[in-house]
């Protein structure tokens, strides 16, 4: 259901403009397409490696699947480095909570309440669900002790990229992503430029994959 001309979307929308300078300074931050193309395109493999893989992933229905409170625990995590602290986190964090809680529709003359997630369509909906999956990223970076793929970017939920790791070594990082929050599901797919042709796919595809 879309929450366009809700009744909390001046709320939303205000909190839009203080969440997307954060969403821009993520590690992992792409901007649109042609910002994407242009880091895939400087990014050099590691020529004394023989593998060279380029990966995708795809979190699954991301901005209805955000526990609140856990989205809520990101936006405070980001808030909190603000160097004014005006408005207070407090104050934003109970704003967030009204656009993720007063959402009751009507369908076929039955009335809802969505109860976790965040409405498609809200204006603070791609920021919010950018930062809780920086919010994912960041802790999965300080806790993994393996080796991590050279260049990793995303745009909300859409996630590539490109190492000179082998295969056994980003399959196991993949496998660490996927089972790193229990409320995340990814699609993935590898495939190795190595190969002769670009159009030879190592496809792992597995949509019923949970983190």
């Amino acid at each position: 259901m879309s929450a366009c001309s809700c009744p909390t979307e001046q709320i939303s929308k205000y909190l839009d403009g203080i969440l997307q300078p954060f969403v821009s300074k993520l590690p992992t931050y792409v901007k649109d397409t042609n910002h994407c193309l242009a880091l895939v395109d400087a990014f050099k493999f590691d020529n004394t490696s023989q593998s060279s893989l380029l990966f995708t992933m795809d979190v699954k229905s991301l901005y209805t699947v955000i526990p609140n409170q856990d989205g809520l625990r990101a936006l405070q995590h980001y808030l909190d480095k603000r160097d004014t602290q005006q408005p207070s986190t407090t104050t934003l964090l109970r704003l967030a909570e009204l656009v993720l809680s007063f959402n009751a529709f009507r369908y076929d003359d039955r009335f809802y309440k969505q109860v976790g997630g965040v409405s498609m369509g809200t204006r603070m909906g791609p920021s919010y669900a950018c930062l809780f999956i920086g919010f994912i990223e960041e802790q999965i970076d300080n806790s993994y002790t393996g080796r991590k793929p050279e260049l990793l970017k995303r745009f909300i939920d859409d996630i590539v990229g490109a190492t000179s790791m082998e295969m056994a070594e980003l399959k196991t990082y993949i496998n660490f992503v996927q089972e790193f929050h229990p409320a995340l599901e990814y699609t993935f797919n590898i495939t190795d430029v190595s190969l002769p042709f670009l159009d030879i796919y190592l496809s792992i595809e597995d949509d019923h994959i949970r983190t």
